[in-house]
């Protein structure tokens, strides 16, 4: 922390803050002459002060008969809790056996966010330390009794590894806002393993490898490895693993903990490894105690030294401190290998990073035995360097994303509406598992995920915030650097995740070398890395949540000063104009800096432009914050074909990606605006997207009488008195799901012709093309009709979906073409077009129709024998279909998964799924997926069953003219061959 002095800025600040009073101090001055009560009160003040400094903190303001502390400012250290609780007992217990003191104490110790002013520790009449945190401090110190502590539950969050605490009431600091609190009953001198820890996951082939190594300590082949990785990867978790094997192998398994800083009354380092092995306290007579370590293995010469280590008070004198380490460290080596000759030995050391100057004597003589005994040394440390001799260090790295989705499935269930969260949970984490189970345990504070561990419910809306635990732990990383170096990493988490070294440099005002050889700096230390060269030099940040801390820290006039500055950087630079993304960012920027009018044009630009290349998750962002800017400021858009046109467009971009609740808060108000306005136009857009609203979410009726009302308007302001080509394309899709497939069939071949004739404008209802979905469609239409000229429009929609930019008219044509493939049971082809449509979709992010892509999919590869994999997709296809809640995808992914199990003669679980989406489909009113598990269901029956459901099948079969759908003594053959 050295290297860099305080920050003189105010920044925003996660720490803990701990008042102290003296109790009673207004009866002893009132009773002592004033030179004593001062030289009395200033004794006790010093006393206090002594403890907060000696476990790091920060003394802020002396206030006659108390104090004010600070841990993490002006430098952020990870444990500020363990140190102020530490700290606070250190205080209360020299208050109970100093007789200098000769008073009482009491303490109070909070957690949380406060702004932090340095400069106002230089003599300053303005508090260095502001906000809640620091009141609720001072109201659990007035709350406490006479020498005890009273903890905010914010801090036993971050303490109970080291401190023993107990729940002790609630206080009000003000109307609804209420503080647990907890007292200090004692101090931990071994890290306290969590009774909800999660369990390790993804380690499988790492614990096996390092199994070899306990297996060889049996035969005198000892040796040290070392476990290292960043903070919170699973060292700790991983070493307690291999503890439990090697317990069960029969190894004898000894704890030594290193500590950043030791609590009043913990042993010494040499102290706690002696009693360990010796299972017994230190004797503290000195005679007694050379004698039990003689008999330990140790030499007389050894012994003595390791004597006057141990109890300094009866030090041999003349002795020099090196010598007597030295000798100690030796004495240390005879005493493990006695205890390892009697038995093999394990040695747990945690956090060797800890290790002290003293402590790395007596490890490296350790370490230097190991070859030639049976003694293993497990350490877990942050760091790959060392110099131990026979040392193996074994990295931990990020997991892998399968290992994350299991930890997931463990800590809050599978739920599908819970999958957007968990993926943000993954993204936010990168496969570290603390940070993981830290963002769910603030989610579940938050009220954002409700429930029990591995059942959880979303509660409200909201990503989350940063955990206080991991913001503690990055903040000290980040304050570990130089002033130059902090600052301009605080400012690139403006940026984002990833920034653009230029436009830093532009926006904080240096050279562009500067910043480069300043980046370069903080990239040595691990914070970020460089993932562009050319055309333009980028880094990203090591870690999504370090970016976070990050930009957490700086003050909201600090973020916003930044904001403005890359904004009017992007929108008017040159040198930015081909930067990647450019309007995007320019909308994000100008949004957060309040420059509302810019954010709303760029971000209309952006996703605009983004739609048009089939960019949906790009579009939605965009357009979303155009949508916000517009909201918070009216003035923004003044002409309301321009407002209409936003909420339109963003709507189309949210339908994309499946968000179709907030699809269809906008359309409303589209329609709503667009009747006020007299915009015909409009309103017909507006109609045109309600309508494939009620689709999706199986209201099929209330679909078809919107898209009726659309053509019917549209012919109004045709010239041709013709409706729109793209809304009779539009309108045709719950017709066909209806079973009135003459009607759609009439409409689809009157739109190829329009298009063809080209006397309408294309793309005025729809991004994406029209012609190759109407061919497609045309296929479907007529093979559900039986008409065998369906093959002719397959090839047609693939060609012009083909000669398409947009990947979207790709997805759609494809989807569309499989349908009437597998109608007509040509099932390798229709599995080849699904392949390639999904692997658009994954490009795109266009996910509406993905549960349809993965179920006929997975349905074509059980067809081909591909049970697993078939299975697995359908699977998936469920996960999506459950997620959106809509009907008609649920019935038509239920269909496939029955179909799936008839064809691998599983009939109970293909009628129980059948039953299923019959009822979903019969309730949407879907004709032909009603006909198809009507036939399902026969084929699987038996007698009477199998009877009623077949007329009734064929009853609505020959209703709707549906001649294309299979016959009930085809099934055998060609079952599910529907779409």
């Amino acid at each position: 922390m050295a290297a860099r002095s305080a920050a003189m800025k105010p920044d925003r600040r996660v720490v803990t803050v701990l008042f102290a009073d003296i109790v009673g101090s207004t009866r002893m001055v009132a009773t002592a002459d004033p030179e004593d009560a001062s030289d009395q009160l200033s004794g006790i003040l010093d006393l206090l002060e002594h403890q907060v400094r000696r476990f790091g903190g920060t003394l802020c303001q002396t206030m006659g008969d108390g104090i004010l502390a600070v841990f993490g400012a002006p430098d952020a250290v990870e444990d500020h809790g363990v140190r102020a609780c530490l700290a606070a007992d250190a205080i209360v217990r020299s208050s109970r056996r100093d007789s200098r003191m000769n008073c009482a104490v009491r303490v109070g110790v909070c957690s949380g966010e406060i702004l932090w002013d340095a400069s106002a520790m230089s003599g300053s009449t303005r508090p260095p330390a502001v906000g809640r945190t620091v009141h609720a401090a001072a109201k659990l110190q007035q709350s406490a009794p006479a020498n005890s502590v009273r903890v905010a539950d914010s801090t036993a969050a971050l303490a109970r590894a080291w401190v023993h605490l107990e729940p002790c009431g609630e206080i009000s600091l003000s109307p609804g806002d209420v503080v647990r609190t907890h007292s200090i009953l004692g101090t931990f001198s071994r890290r306290r393993r969590p009774d909800d820890e999660t369990p390790l996951v993804g380690r499988d082939a790492e614990v096996s490898l390092l199994t070899t190594a306990i297996d060889v300590t049996w035969v005198g082949r000892g040796r040290t490895i070392i476990l290292s990785g960043p903070p919170g990867i699973g060292k700790t978790h991983m070493a307690q693993r291999l503890v439990s094997i090697a317990q069960r192998r029969g190894l004898r398994v000894m704890e030594w903990q290193m500590h950043s800083v030791r609590p009043v009354g913990a042993p010494d380092a040499l102290t706690e490894l002696v009693e360990t092995v010796f299972e017994r306290d230190i004797p503290e007579d000195r005679s007694i105690l050379v004698t039990m370590l003689v008999a330990g293995g140790i030499s007389t010469n050894r012994a003595e030294a390791m004597a006057d280590m141990l109890l300094p008070a009866q030090r041999r004198p003349g002795r020099d401190p090196q010598g007597l380490l030295n000798l100690s460290a030796e004495g240390v080596g005879e005493m493990l290998g006695a205890a390892a000759a009697d038995e093999p030995l394990m040695l747990l050391i945690e956090d060797l990073h800890w290790a002290g100057s003293d402590d790395c004597v007596i490890l490296n003589r350790i370490a230097g035995i190991v070859a030639q005994t049976s003694l293993l040394i497990l350490a877990t440390s942050r760091s790959e360097q060392t110099d131990l001799p026979h040392t193996m260090v074994h990295r931990l790295d990020a997991m892998e994303p399968p290992a994350v989705q299991r930890l997931l499935e463990m800590l809050v269930g599978s739920r599908p509406e819970l999958d957007e969260l968990k993926a943000s949970i993954s993204a936010r984490a990168q496969g570290n598992p603390y940070f993981l189970t830290e963002c769910v345990r603030a989610l579940r504070a938050d009220g954002i995920l409700v429930g029990t561990a591995g059942d959880d419910q979303l509660g409200r809306d909201g990503m989350g915030r940063l955990p206080e635990t991991v913001q503690a732990l990055l903040t000290s990383r980040i304050d570990s650097l130089a002033r130059p170096q902090r600052e301009l990493l605080l400012a690139a988490a403006v940026i984002g995740k990833t920034f653009d070294a230029g436009l830093l440099a532009a926006a904080v005002g240096r050279s562009l070398q500067d910043v480069t050889e300043l980046l370069a700096d903080i990239a040595i230390r691990g914070l970020i890395d460089p993932t562009r060269l050319l055309p333009r030099l980028e880094y990203t940040f090591r870690h999504a949540l370090l970016q976070e801390a990050a930009y957490a820290t700086l003050t909201r006039k600090d973020r916003k000063a930044l904001h403005t500055a890359l904004a009017r950087t992007l929108d008017a630079n040159p040198a930015f104009v081909d930067m990647h993304n450019r309007l995007g960012a320019l909308a994000e920027h100008a949004f957060r800096a309040e420059w509302w009018s810019k954010a709303v044009e760029a971000g209309i630009s952006a996703g605009s432009a983004a739609l048009q290349q089939s960019r949906a998750s790009e579009a939605a962002v965009a357009l979303n914050t155009a949508l916000r800017a517009e909201l918070l400021d009216h003035g923004s858009i003044t002409d309301p074909e321009k407002r209409i046109d936003l909420r339109l467009t963003t709507a189309r971009a949210f339908m994309a990606l499946g968000r179709i609740h907030a699809a269809d808060k906008l359309l409303s108000d589209a329609a709503v605006l667009a009747v006020r306005a007299q915009d015909l136009r409009r309103e017909i857009a507006a109609l045109l997207m309600q309508c494939s609203f009620e689709w999706v979410y199986g209201r099929l009726d209330r679909s078809i009488e919107l898209g009726q009302q659309a053509l019917t308007k549209s012919a109004k302001i045709e010239e041709s008195g013709e409706p729109h080509f793209e809304l009779m394309d539009l309108v045709t899709g719950p017709l066909l799901e209806r079973g009135r497939v003459d009607a759609a069939l009439k409409l689809l071949e009157r739109a190829a012709r329009i298009s063809a004739k080209g006397l309408q404008e294309h793309g005025r209802y729809m991004i994406l093309r029209a012609e190759p979905v109407i061919q497609a469609k045309l296929a479907v239409a007529k093979a559900l009709k039986g008409d065998p000229t369906w093959r002719v429009h397959i090839d047609q929609a693939i060609a012009e979906g083909d000669s398409s930019s947009s990947l979207s008219d790709r997805v759609l044509c494809r989807l569309f073409s499989s349908e009437a493939l597998v109608l007509v049971g040509a099932y390798p082809e229709a599995e080849r077009l699904c392949e390639e449509a999904k692997a658009l979709v994954d490009i795109t992010g266009f996910h509406v129709p993905m549960p349809i892509i993965l179920a006929r999919l997975g349905f074509c590869k059980i067809r081909r024998k591909q049970k697993k994999a078939g299975f697995d997709l359908i699977n998936d296809a469920l996960r999506f279909a459950e997620k959106r809640n809509a009907p008609l995808y649920l019935a038509r992914v239920l269909y496939y998964k029955a179909a799936g199990y008839y064809q691998t003669g599983e009939r109970s679980e293909a009628v129980s799924l059948a039953r299923q989406a019959l009822a979903l489909s019969e309730s949407c009113g879907n004709v032909p997926r009603t006909i198809s598990l009507l036939m399902l269901l026969s084929s699987c029956s038996t007698g009477t069953d199998r009877d009623a459901y077949y007329a009734r099948a064929k009853e609505q079969a020959r209703q709707y003219g549906l001649s294309g759908l299979p016959r009930v003594e085809q099934i055998p053959e060609k079952l599910s061959i529907t779409p």
